[in-house]
């Protein structure tokens, strides 16, 4: 039994946050590595070094998790925490997307909650999980990768040759950046400036390349086809998609040049995997497509429109709040993370400035 179990039972305040809080965070990394548990990385409000919890071996991406110590105690103990919700859990290999609720269960530590969430998880002061809004940021290498997690990115895009607006990196060049961070990767499949897929030949080299990203340890990806009359090249996507095997992926901006947004988006609605559009609501920008995305983002809960609207292409730091009022909780930046353009690197500062604004302090 734990001692916040007791006082819970007598309605003390902050019952799992007792005297010997601080010491329950190291003892938690212990004992899920000693136990080899699914590997966790926990932002603990009020403490600045992040926890990594779990098995560094298990060769997974880590789930994420954020707020008070005592709730994360609260739920590798296996009680149940207040206000709890439904999270989502995307995998590769399974062909489908589980969905968890976090409750209460025999056991203690371990018990099994903790999984590859494409979201990051948040606790707020009363306990209740909730989701903070995502930032994903452009990576193109090592340096980047490693600045961008420091200034507080969710989760990285991996791409190369931004001439051509993001083409598929190396596989070399993935497995160098999941070595280097513990954050979210999702990977560029796009062989080719512009949004045809190339034909079959093309669809076939895309699934090719798909399985080599895998076994460098990519486990998410973007991608998106159209055909010459601006729709979707479903084909194409549906042999990539296959070759993915049920991992999370991203339609990118192809939305923005389809001759139909929500044809394409009922098209694609029970595809595996899908769970986020990246679009700018206009092939013009955000300062365009602005009420088509407030629009979009208002038809939730209709087929076609259950996916993350993750807004990226022309973003700015002033969008920003007619954004968040609207309900859009995922946006993507490139060069708004760089000061000298493409030209230069990652600025861990300025990937901090959009996160200390996604969090409206």
């Amino acid at each position: 039994m734990h001692a916040g179990d007791v006082r819970d039972v007598f309605g003390v305040p902050g019952a799992y946050a007792g005297a010997g809080l601080p010491d329950a965070p190291a003892l938690l990394v212990r004992a899920t590595r000693e136990k080899k548990h699914v590997p966790l990385h926990a932002d603990l409000d009020d403490v600045d070094d992040p926890l990594r919890l779990g098995d560094p071996a298990a060769g997974a991406p880590p789930a994420r998790y954020v707020g008070p110590a005592a709730t994360l105690v609260r739920l590798y103990a296996g009680r149940a925490a207040p206000g709890r919700s439904l999270l989502r859990a995307g995998r590769c290999g399974g062909g489908r997307t589980e969905h968890l609720r976090m409750r209460s269960r025999p056991g203690g530590y371990g018990t099994g909650v903790f999984l590859n969430w494409t979201r990051p998880v948040v606790a707020d002061e009363w306990g209740a999980m909730s989701k903070r809004a995502v930032l994903e940021v452009i990576a193109l290498d090592v340096e980047d990768a490693v600045a961008a997690q420091a200034g507080g990115a969710d989760r990285l895009e991996l791409v190369t040759e931004m001439a051509a607006d993001g083409l598929t990196p190396s596989a070399a060049t993935v497995a160098g950046i999941r070595a280097a961070v513990d954050i979210d990767l999702r990977v560029m499949l796009r062989l080719a400036d512009g949004f045809a897929a190339g034909g079959p030949e093309g669809a076939e080299r895309l699934v090719r390349v798909a399985g080599e990203l895998r076994e460098a340890g990519a486990d998410q990806f973007v991608l998106g086809f159209l055909d010459a009359d601006g729709g979707v090249d479903l084909d194409a996507v549906e042999r990539v998609v296959a070759a993915l095997d049920g991992c999370s992926w991203t339609f990118h901006r192809a939305v923005d040049r389809a001759a139909d947004r929500d044809a394409l988006r009922k098209q694609l609605a029970d595809l595996p995997g899908l769970d986020t559009y990246l679009t700018a609501g206009s092939a013009a920008g955000v300062d365009e497509g602005l009420p088509t995305l407030v629009a979009e983002v208002r038809r939730r809960g209709e087929p076609g429109y259950d996916q993350t609207i993750l807004v990226g292409g022309g973003l700015r730091l002033d969008h920003v709040p007619a954004l968040r009022h609207a309900g859009i909780d995922a946006f993507h930046i490139g060069g708004a993370a760089r000061s000298a353009g493409w030209a230069g690197p990652v600025v861990e500062g300025a990937v901090r400035e959009w996160r200390r604004v996604l969090d409206g302090e």
